[in-house]
């Protein structure tokens, strides 16, 4: 009886160790993919466990787009002063419509992690009338193959150096694609 107990134990500490196992050469979410790894879906990969952010320049795939931020600019004009402790951002992205249907991007799905942990970017945290190329948008419909190159001004803490910037299609909970770049 006692020798049937152990061999229990000892199979159930077995198979609990084996679960515990995991992948010790895993990558931290905080490196830039390789170019194999940029063609994977990071619809996918943003519902794992890890979220692989993309810098400047590089091309980001989802179910519906290509997504890039092409350029980052700090614009020179602007119709209200920025508050005090703050600066405008303008970030240039592009998205290229990759399915099989027409579509459409609103500026409010591209927003960023401010330094208490929430997103920013939607209305009335976005805005207009600057003197920047391409100019500034709310929504664009992109047809099948087509791409859009649109800019969106962020006014953003000085403070914050490191922007994490979320690309969440339809308001998903978790971003379609996250990118990381200076200000």
């Amino acid at each position: 009886m006692k020798r049937t107990l152990i061999i229990l134990l000892l199979l159930a500490l077995a198979l609990s160790l084996t679960a515990c196992g995991g992948d010790g050469g895993s990558k931290t979410s905080s490196e830039s993919p390789s170019p194999a790894e940029s063609s994977k879906t990071s619809s996918d990969e943003a519902r794992s466990d890890e979220t692989i952010y993309y810098s400047i320049g590089e091309y980001a795939k989802t179910e519906h787009y290509e997504v890039a931020i092409v350029k980052v600019t700090k614009p020179t004009e602007w119709k209200f002063k920025p508050e005090e402790g703050k600066e405008y951002v303008a970030v240039e992205i592009s998205v290229k419509n990759i399915s099989d249907e027409n579509g459409s991007v609103k500026q409010s799905e591209f927003q960023y992690k401010g330094e208490d942990g929430k997103l920013h970017g939607r209305y009335p945290d976005t805005y207009s009338g600057f003197g920047v190329e391409p100019d500034t948008f709310g929504a664009e419909d992109i047809e099948i193959g087509q791409t859009f190159n649109g800019t969106i001004v962020y006014l953003m803490p000085e403070s914050m150096k490191e922007v994490e910037l979320w690309f969440r299609e339809s308001y998903t909970t978790t971003p379609d694609a996250a990118f990381k770049f200076s200000k």
